[in-house]
């Protein structure tokens, strides 16, 4: 119930406007929430679908994965390609990790799943722009993985060009934010997040 939920992430995923859907299916991207899940940056507790402002006198309501009819029920669906498995390599007593995706931008910044570097020596993203629009690109940090804080400069990263960043302040969580330069102009990156432990 509304009294015993329980607790989680504020931080939004996506977000949808209702207006006078009825009966009908909608559809929220949860790409990149779903590729950090895959890459193990973020534990996997579901989603919770929740009203921007509670106090609004609406009747809003969505079948639930125990609805009888089995075809209205939410799903997750997801498409991928492979582009080659994260790798761990041990050298001299350290582990070497990376993961990669690939992401688009758009005219606000979209934030990658904060990463836990509590227990990491060295860690940084390697961003390289596979579009043919230039992109910024900024990292935060984070104390909690909710409050988060500019710590980089924005970056212009021109297209079929290359950046490395990295954090200037110790924290525990970090995130990379990624938006097109020129709003309208999006383009497409791939990134690497990189880790020495």
């Amino acid at each position: 119930t509304y009294k015993s939920q329980p607790s989680y992430d504020p931080t939004t995923a996506n977000s949808f406007t209702i207006t006078t859907q009825a009966y009908t299916t909608i559809s929220v991207d949860l790409s990149t929430l779903t590729r950090e899940w895959h890459l193990g940056a973020y534990e996997n507790y579901g989603i919770l679908i929740k009203a921007a402002n509670e106090a609004q006198n609406n009747r809003i309501g969505f079948r639930s994965v125990d609805f009888t009819t089995e075809s209205l029920r939410p799903t997750l669906t997801i498409e991928y390609t492979l582009t080659g498995a994260a790798a761990s390599v041990q050298i001299d007593g350290h582990t070497f990790s990376t993961s990669s995706a690939s992401v688009s931008t758009g005219t606000s910044y979209a934030y990658t799943t904060g990463q836990n570097v509590g227990t990491l020596q060295l860690y940084n993203y390697f961003v390289s722009n596979t579009g043919s629009n230039s992109a910024t690109v900024k990292l935060q940090i984070s104390p909690d993985n909710s409050t988060w804080h500019d710590d980089s400069p924005e970056t212009a990263v021109a297209a079929s060009d290359t950046s490395v960043i990295t954090v200037s302040h110790l924290t525990r969580y970090i995130r990379m934010g990624y938006k097109s330069t020129t709003p309208g102009s999006d383009t497409s990156l791939t990134y690497w997040f990189q880790t020495q432990a």
